[in-house]
């Protein structure tokens, strides 16, 4: 017991701090201190082990992460709430590794979520895919998955949310 506190005082504060820490939805939430309520992500990817990272480094960065697995989930999705951010890989569909799919994920989250700002990842980049992602289908960047860095692409979702 610390001195000055009466062990009633005590009881009290520690019975405060309980009910605040249990019953408070600010203690229970993912959030990290100032950052804003609301901020979500989409990821858009059909492999569960990608799934993970990328909602993982999101979550950290203070973001709600929801996840789609093929375009079909991704428009249904992208129709139930505004996104800030979206991490669409290229192909959707894992028998069919020429499916460009995630393509039409970028021009629908684009038509839907105009602030959205969205980033194309895929293990099968060419110089071409790359420029029409950027120039066509509006992503900010197309991240290759055989380069992927999480500190490089913590620093770019950073960055694309501060603008």
């Amino acid at each position: 017991m610390r001195p000055g506190y009466s062990p009633g005082l005590v009881t009290r504060l520690y019975s405060l701090l309980t009910v605040k820490l249990y019953c408070s939805p600010v203690a229970s939430s993912s959030r990290k201190p100032g950052e804003s309520a609301g901020v979500r992500a989409l990821i858009v990817e059909d492999d569960h082990s990608w799934q993970q990272i990328l909602s993982e480094i999101l979550t950290d960065v203070g973001l709600s992460v929801d996840v789609a697995e093929n375009l079909e989930m991704a428009l249904a999705t992208l129709g139930a709430a505004p996104y800030r951010l979206a991490v669409v890989d290229l192909s959707l569909d894992r028998s069919d590794h020429h499916n460009q799919d995630g393509l039409r994920v970028l021009d629908a989250v684009h038509l839907q979520n105009p602030d959205c700002v969205s980033l194309l990842l895929t293990g099968f980049a060419t110089s071409e895919i790359i420029e029409s992602a950027v120039t066509e289908h509006g992503a900010l960047a197309c991240l290759r998955k055989e380069d992927f860095r999480r500190a490089e692409f913590r620093e770019l979702v950073n960055q694309a949310l501060a603008d």
